[in-house]
């Protein structure tokens, strides 16, 4: 093009200004690998995300909410004083506190925001469609976590760039959804920081990539940990804790008819990410049952029997130790093949879930 006098577009990319506002962010440095050659020497490595770590920099260490200082900054070419975003460093502390892969130290007057339920834009990358049922592996910085699709806000039409109604999302597809994690996530809405703003959805079954995310926002329904300050929890779990964790409360299905359908219903809870066990019909003996339901519910199982025949006092048991509320009683209808059986039970648990998850979230807003 000879009328064009301007420079080369490599040329003109090259000069162009660029502004570092990773280094003016606040700290975060999430820690990828804990390096312990002996005794003498405990050290925490990873990839600095954002801010300007320095020795004697006071730090706070998520989610403990402990707080202690650099000691030193150690990396290949040996210790520094200081090191920014992007940097591959080992730290050492001054004081002994219990960091692992997946905690983060961030800046103590700019703490991050800490919770378990978020708003994210979300890009579908497999083949397979996004299943709102099934649990995924969500990969945040170092840290990995269950975590579920609750809720489609809208899908982002291609052609029109207009936003609509959506039930489902299919490869290539870019949607507002609203996500929940077994545990709480430390994070940074995108546009503030790209690295503590950003996950990636993993299958857990195939172990494939099916969706990358940012975050738009937190939602603070009360079941996120408020500061890192009131992320120590002490004593032992709590039923709610649990909850949380696994994405339902306790609940027990009595299963009548085909041994089968028993099984099916819970290969298809597993797969989608339940704390689901089957009880077969010779597992245990009659006597057992109760003093087995009890720890069954205990531990938050939801827990799938498939019913002995005419053992009425172990069913009783079994309600008794779960409670009228979170025990469902399962037959299948004449002629009903044994997988439309299970599909069918399945689906009501599912609505039972999503019915105890709203009674959850109501009662931590009133509190």
């Amino acid at each position: 093009m000879p009328w064009f006098e301007g420079p080369s577009l490599l040329d003109y990319l090259e000069k162009i200004p660029v502004n570092d506002a990773a280094s003016f962010g606040p700290l975060r440095f999430p820690v990828q690998y804990v390096i312990r050659p002996d005794a003498s020497f405990r050290g925490f490595a990873g990839r600095i995300a954002s801010g300007v770590l320095r020795t004697g920099t006071d730090v706070v260490a998520m989610p403990s909410g402990l707080k202690t200082k650099v000691k030193s900054i150690v990396s290949f070419e040996g210790e520094k004083e200081q090191a920014g975003p992007g940097g591959s460093v080992t730290l050492t502390l001054e004081d002994e506190i219990d960091i692992s892969r997946g905690d983060m130290l961030v800046a103590e007057e700019e703490l991050p925001a800490v919770g378990n339920e978020f708003r994210a834009k979300l890009v579908w990358m497999h083949a397979d469609k996004l299943d709102l049922h099934k649990n995924y592996l969500l990969k945040h910085t170092t840290r990995s976590v269950r975590g579920r699709v609750i809720q489609i806000h809208y899908r982002v039409d291609m052609n029109t760039l207009e936003k609509g109604q959506a039930e489902e999302l299919e490869m290539n597809d870019i949607a507002e959804v609203e996500i929940k994690t077994a545990l709480p996530l430390f994070f940074d809405p995108y546009r503030q920081n790209r690295t503590t703003g950003s996950f990636i959805l993993i299958d857990p079954a195939s172990n494939a990539t099916v969706a990358a995310g940012i975050i738009e926002h937190g939602i603070n329904w009360g079941t996120a940990l408020r500061s890192a300050a009131g992320a120590q929890r002490r004593g032992r779990s709590t039923k709610e804790e649990r909850q949380a964790r696994f994405g339902h409360p306790a609940a027990a299905v009595w299963v009548n008819g085909s041994a089968h359908i028993a099984e099916l219903i819970e290969r298809t809870l597993f797969d989608e990410g339940w704390h689901v066990q089957l009880v077969g019909p010779d597992d245990l003996a009659p006597s057992e049952f109760a003093i087995a339901a009890k720890a069954y519910h205990l531990a938050g199982m939801v827990v799938v029997f498939s019913a002995p025949a005419g053992e009425r006092e172990a069913e009783e048991a079994v309600r008794n130790a779960f409670g009228r509320g979170s025990f469902l009683t399962a037959w299948p209808y004449p002629h009903e093949e044994d997988a439309d059986a299970a599909a069918r039970i399945a689906s009501k648990l599912r609505q039972w879930r999503d019915t105890q998850e709203q009674h959850h979230r109501r009662d931590s807003k009133g509190d």
